[in-house]
């Protein structure tokens, strides 16, 4: 037996040696998939983070227009503030004007009549100098005045003719000026009425401009609103995204550091007694791991959750399970008769992995088990609950 014990301890080092380098192959395969699922995470909330900035800059070129627009919305108004005010201002000359012309219309008229009435005067005057002639020898003869009388009678009649004359020559002057200022005044007014018709028309025009800007800010506004609830909404995802990444962290943090956390509660990987301790001497080599003695059949269990990555038979170990606990913690559990679980499987605490048996016994007595932090080893009663083993 004493060969088997130096082969044993030479195959123990050399496995030590390969476990250890599998062993950080395995972790690095145990945690590809969290690394993936970070990835995921980091890749979703950066692809969230690209939709916010653009839709960011089409909010702010949105909000650029919308500057601009309100600008243009603001000229034209005042520009058809002057208009109205330009409006208001020529109807009331206009009104003016109408005012003056009906003035001078009423002042036409009553020129116009007290001419003809003087027109009249002066013509049955003229008939009657006319038929009367000159002061002569007969009127002087047949009337019933003396001559200095006809003279005088004569010479006042020319003077109330000539003062007709002189009425209705003014009365003309009158009618003439009159009509100038009538015509000049129809002129201005007709110059009012096409401002205003102009005016009339330019308010169209910017009424139309402004209904068709008002039209373009409106639907600006709806695709600002647009982007501002995308931004909202991919706001509210990234929040969702990273509390979930946290969440996922924590959470695997925590699975990580449950092997930690549960150190000296673990249940023992089988029911049995202590034959050799962690450290001990046996036949010349130093004992890393704990040896239980167990029935034939027994049920061999994990002691905590974790994945599985690697199962196999092993020279010196016999049928052999390594499990990853997380930051670089393992189990190792040798001399197992079957195996019932497969490497990259996720195992539960105190999960059925295998039975002992006589096969497994061949090269030592009952359950090798080990607990190691990278390639060190542990006391796995340290781990495990007080009092799980009795030493024999």
């Amino acid at each position: 037996m004493r060969t088997p014990s130096i082969f044993f301890h030479i195959s123990g080092l050399t496995i030590l040696i390969i476990l250890t380098g599998s062993l950080y192959l395995s972790g690095s395969t145990a945690c590809a998939e969290e690394t993936e699922k970070f990835q995921e995470y980091e890749v979703s909330i950066d692809k969230v983070r690209q939709g916010i900035k653009i839709h960011l800059g089409k909010l702010q070129v949105a909000s650029a227009r919308e500057v601009r627009l309100l600008d243009k919305l603001e000229k034209i108004d005042k520009k058809l503030s002057n208009q109205k005010l330009k409006l208001s201002n020529l109807q009331q000359r206009l009104q003016v004007q109408k005012v003056v012309l009906t003035g001078k219309e009423e002042e036409l008229l009553f020129a116009m009549e007290r001419k003809n009435t003087v027109s009249a005067q002066l013509e049955s005057r003229l008939r009657a100098y006319y038929l009367m002639g000159e002061v002569g020898f007969l009127n002087v003869i047949f009337s019933n005045k003396n001559l200095p009388d006809l003279i005088i009678f004569n010479d006042s009649y020319k003077k109330l003719l000539e003062h007709d004359q002189s009425i209705i020559k003014k009365y003309r002057e009158a009618i003439r000026q009159f009509d100038g200022v009538a015509l000049a005044r129809e002129t201005e007014k007709a110059i009012l009425e096409t401002f205003i018709g102009q005016n009339r028309e330019e308010q169209i025009r910017l009424g139309i401009i402004r209904k068709d800007q008002q039209k373009l800010l409106t639907r600006i506004r709806s695709q600002k609103g647009l982007y501002e609830q995308a931004v909202r909404e991919m706001q509210r995802s990234e929040a969702d995204l990273t509390s979930s990444l946290v969440s996922f962290k924590k959470k695997h943090k925590n699975k990580e550091r449950g092997f930690l956390i549960n150190k000296g509660r673990l249940p023992g990987p089988v029911k049995g007694r202590l034959i050799i301790g962690f450290d001990e001497q046996v036949e010349g080599r130093t004992s890393k791991g704990i040896t239980i003695a167990a029935k034939e059949g027994a049920e061999v269990f994990s002691i905590f959750a974790g994945r599985v990555i690697f199962t196999g038979y092993k020279t010196g170990f016999g049928n052999m399970i390594i499990i990853d606990h997380g930051l670089q913690h393992y189990t190792i559990t040798a001399r197992l008769d079957t195996i019932m679980v497969k490497e990259g499987q996720q195992v539960s605490s105190e999960q059925k992995i295998g039975t002992t048996g006589g096969i497994a016994t061949l090269f030592s007595q009952g359950l090798y088990f080990e607990i190691r932090r990278e390639s060190k080893n542990l006391d796995p009663l340290n781990w495990l609950r007080a009092g799980i083993y009795e030493i024999n």
